[in-house]
């Protein structure tokens, strides 16, 4: 949550490019994956990531990435 800009303006920004829903997400270790939702998907650049899968509480040798959902997110009607 500590960063700049912080994460409720990089989430707004993230939606108003790509007008689709956005899930705010953080690095954690990897022994740490266990208690988080955890994303698999494509690296488009700058920070932003295409989610493709979402594992929640993932063993984390299994997990597909060290990338998990913090809480913040914007939802579209159509969710």
């Amino acid at each position: 949550y500590d960063a700049s800009p912080n994460i409720c303006q990089q989430v707004m920004s993230a939606y108003e490019k790509y007008q689709d829903p956005v899930i705010g997400l953080a690095e954690v270790a990897r022994n740490e994956l266990h208690r988080f939702g955890v994303i698999g998907g494509i690296n488009l650049g700058d920070g932003i990531y295409e989610i493709k899968e979402m594992v929640e509480k993932p063993d984390p040798q299994k997990a597909p990435s060290n990338l998990v959902a913090v809480g913040i997110y914007v939802i579209t009607p159509e969710i």
